[in-house]
Parts: C-alpha cells; sequence; structure tokens
C-alpha cells in the first residue's frame, strides 16, 4: 500500500508544481495536436527564454526536487516503522541523493526548457510574451513569482496530507491489495501447468 501511496505523491507532485506557474488555459479554446505548426506570429526561443528565466523554472525544478525528497523521505520512515538500521538510513539517503541529482541534472533541465519553447510557441503569441514579460518585470509581477512559491510551500504539506487519507480510504473501500493479490494471482493460476 505504500508503495502506491508514493507513486501517487509523486505524481500529485510533479501535476501541481508543473501547473503551478502554467497560465491557465481558456476552456472553450480547442486543444492543439503536438504536430500542429506554430503560428506565424509565435514568439522567438529568446523570448521564451527570457520568459523562462523571469518564471524562475530551474529554481522551481529544484524546489520541487526539494520537496518531493523530503516528502519520499518522510514515506520511506513511515515504510520502515524504525525498522531500518543506521546504515540502512545513510544507504537509503544516499541513493535518494543520487537518484535526484540524475533525474533533476542540468542536461535534464535544459532539454525540458527546450521541450516547452515550441509548445509555448503554439499556445502563445510573441505580443502575448512580451506582455508576460512586461507583468512579470513589475513589482506586482515579481511579488506574484515569490509568494506563489511560498503559497505552494505551504499548500503542499497539506495537500498531500490530504491525498494520503483519501488514497489510503480509498484503497481500502476498494480493497486494493487484496484485488492486486487476486489478479496476481489469477495470472499464476492460469498458467499452464507443468507435466
Amino acid at each position: 500500500m505504500q508503495k502506491a501511496s508514493i507513486l501517487l505523491t509523486i505524481l500529485l507532485l510533479a501535476t501541481l508544481s508543473s501547473t503551478a506557474q502554467q497560465p491557465a488555459q481558456h476552456s472553450g479554446a480547442a486543444k492543439p495536436t503536438p504536430t500542429q505548426a506554430s503560428p506565424s506570429d509565435a514568439p522567438s526561443r529568446e523570448q521564451l527564454l527570457k520568459l523562462f528565466e523571469m518564471l524562475e523554472i530551474r529554481k522551481q525544478m529544484d524546489s520541487m526536487r526539494d520537496t518531493l525528497a523530503k516528502t519520499l523521505e518522510q514515506q520511506f520512515s513511515q515504510m520502515s516503522h524504525g525498522q531500518l538500521s543506521a546504515k540502512q538510513k545513510h544507504d537509503f539517503a544516499q541513493l535518494e541523493t543520487e537518484l535526484f541529482g540524475k533525474l533533476m541534472s542540468d542536461d535534464f533541465v535544459a532539454k525540458m526548457t527546450n521541450d516547452l519553447v515550441p509548445i509555448y510557441q503554439r499556445h502563445f503569441t510573441s505580443s502575448d510574451v512580451a506582455a508576460l514579460v512586461a507583468f512579470y518585470s513589475t513589482t506586482a509581477g515579481q511579488k506574484f513569482l515569490h509568494e506563489q512559491s511560498k503559497i505552494m510551500a505551504e499548500y503542499m504539506p497539506k495537500a498531500m496530507e490530504s491525498m494520503q487519507g483519501r488514497v489510503q480510504q480509498a484503497m481500502e473501500e476498494t480493497h486494493f491489495t487484496d484485488r492486486i493479490e487476486q489478479i496476481m494471482g489469477d495470472g499464476e493460476s492460469k498458467a499452464p501447468a507443468k507435466p
């Protein structure tokens, strides 16, 4: 059950962190396909990189990594219930550090940024991005960015606590563990018998 909670925690953190800084989509707008060409008035790569810098995307990714690491550390701690030796705890901590170092390496962050460019180019015009850069250059825009990270830091523990309770309840109501064991058992029972 704890493994499912950890996976859900990772998904929730990733979703919340990635949507926190994205402008809201218009509800009536059609969803473009990934292969859709950028409009002629699409922002340049340089404009978008300036916007990403103002949005402090790298700082957000670092913050997301730190939050996720702390959450997983708490989950592992709850899973072990004091059953881990000091060496095992040290090894877990070292593994987590290495894992997140690889997951959020500079190369990966650069790749994620590069992947965002054509998507933003399909959704925003050059004048849209200029207006966003102008807004985030203001005192109010900077306050919004900095306060939003503080708001998310306050909100995430509450969201995680609430989500963990919901996961536990949903797993109990759906008899998740029993059904997984049954599914896995059914797979074994249907295997051809050996002569």
